[in-house]
């Protein structure tokens, strides 16, 4: 299930994979210019952002109270002040907002076809530049909350890893992603 994919519009709880939706929640996604160091990782992954930090791009709070589902009117907004507002789909049964997450509110995702979308901008796009993402979710499915443990810049293909974090959590029966084991 997809999260976050960057392609011609940036979609939010989907995947460019057709039938790849994330069943869950999802809350405060941020996209920065830079890759973060594992301090910066660190500093702030507990604290809802201002939207106005140095090398933050795009900043979904996804703490809307309601969506409104038509694929036209702006109903997720970005926070960083870089106005890349995105649109909830499909249209009239797509995610709900309102919903528990990181820092008050986050939006729930059916799995099914439910979606946020952001249009093509270039600044978004993480096939130019170095990026880091950083987001809240929660799977529906095993009802386990996910946590971020580092980046991985696909540019020069290096994975900044919070080892301490990544111990810990293995050390209290965490079990990573085939993916995730991978790294």
């Amino acid at each position: 299930s997809a999260l976050i994919q960057p392609s011609a519009n940036m979609a939010i709880g989907a995947d460019n994979v057709p039938g790849s939706f994330f069943d869950g929640k999802i809350a405060d996604v941020r996209l920065w210019n830079v890759v973060r160091t594992q301090t910066q990782i660190r500093d702030n992954m507990n604290q809802q952002l201002v939207g106005t930090e140095t090398n933050l791009i795009g900043y979904w709070k996804l703490n809307e109270s309601t969506l409104t589902n038509d694929c036209s009117t702006t109903s997720i907004t970005d926070s960083s002040g870089n106005a890349n507002n995105g649109t909830s789909c499909p249209n009239g049964t797509g995610a709900t907002g309102g919903n528990a997450g990181k820092f008050g509110y986050g939006v729930t995702f059916d799995g099914v076809n439910d979606y946020g979308e952001v249009a093509d901008n270039d600044i978004l796009d993480i096939r130019t530049g170095s990026k880091s993402w950083a987001f809240w979710f929660k799977t529906t499915t095993s009802g386990r909350v996910v946590a971020q443990v580092g980046s991985y810049n696909p540019h020069t293909k290096v994975a900044v890893l919070d080892n301490e974090k990544i111990s810990f959590y293995l050390k209290n029966g965490a079990q990573p992603s085939d993916r995730a084991a991978r790294l």
